[in-house]
This record gives C-alpha cells, sequence and structure tokens, in this order.
C-alpha cells in the first residue's frame, strides 16, 4: 500500500507514487515545493537500497520558475538522508544558489541533459555502484562506469 506525504492511504492524490504524473499546480512556487519533495524522495528511495551511500550520484530536477536552473541534493550528503533542506539551485553556469556545494561532475552531465530536452521537468539519475566508487579508475566493458561514459557521450552528441 502506499501513503501519501499526509500519511492517508486513501482519498489523496499520491505524490509518492511513481506512476502519477505531474499535478497540475498553475503557482510556481507551490510546483517547486512538489518537485523538490518528490526529488528528496527519489535520493531516498535510490538510498535505500544501497546506492549514494558516500554521497556519490546525483538526481537532478528542473526548477519551474527558473527552466534553465535545477535542483540537486548537496554534495557529500548520503542518499538516505537527504531532505529538501539538502537541496541546492544550480543556475545554467553552474553556480549555486543560496551556498551550499556539488560535485562538480554532476553540473556537467545533467546541465546538458536539461538543456537538450527542455520539456523533460525531472529525473536525470547518475549514481555508482560502490565497487565503481571505490575503483573509479577502472573502465572495463559492464561496469556501471563504462555506462556513465556511454551517457556522457550521448549527452555530448544531444548539445551538437
Amino acid at each position: 500500500m502506499i501513503v501519501s506525504a499526509t500519511g492517508d492511504s486513501g482519498g489523496v492524490r499520491d505524490f509518492l507514487d511513481p506512476s502519477a504524473y505531474e499535478p497540475d499546480i498553475t503557482d510556481p512556487a507551490d510546483l517547486c515545493v512538489h518537485r523538490k519533495r518528490r526529488l528528496a524522495v527519489a535520493y531516498r528511495v535510490f538510498g535505500a537500497m544501497g546506492w549514494g551511500s558516500l554521497g556519490d550520484g546525483h538526481i537532478s530536477a528542473r526548477d519551474p520558475a527558473r527552466p534553465d536552473c535545477f535542483w540537486l541534493g548537496r554534495y557529500g550528503v548520503p542518499f538516505r538522508h537527504m531532505t529538501t533542506d539538502d537541496l541546492v539551485l544550480v543556475g545554467p553556469d553552474g553556480s549555486i544558489e543560496g551556498g551550499g556545494h556539488i560535485n562538480v561532475a554532476a553540473y556537467y552531465i545533467h546541465a546538458p541533459v536539461h538543456e537538450a530536452r527542455p520539456e523533460i521537468a525531472s529525473a536525470v539519475t547518475l549514481s555508482h555502484a560502490l565497487r565503481d566508487t571505490v575503483l573509479g579508475d577502472r573502465r572495463e566493458a559492464g561496469t556501471d562506469l563504462a555506462g556513465v561514459v556511454r551517457v556522457l557521450r550521448r549527452s555530448r552528441d544531444l548539445r551538437r
């Protein structure tokens, strides 16, 4: 059973339901709150599955009021502990609004995807298996790192 953010298991549109589309929220500030909640939940779900235990990897969501910006988790926060207060707004030039730090690679991975696909609201995701985090210099086919390289090549090609 899926329980809504209010704890109600019935009658309330559940923002945790992965099959639910983004609700029709006309106020950009309210929509931003909604997206940030879903983003924090996404980090926690990945954390519950053992990803991002070292704060490695990243998930992003476009800011509805400023579509050239996106939200990322603050650098170093383990996925399982991520809250909306740990999310930082990244500008189109990679600047962080309101302070905080991000994994700089996150900007270079997420920005081209958000730029190339302006109709997409959120959920560009990158995470590393622990073996790839610890052995990050391995480039063997079949490792998560090899998949990241393929994604980077594709995102670079999208910008052309």
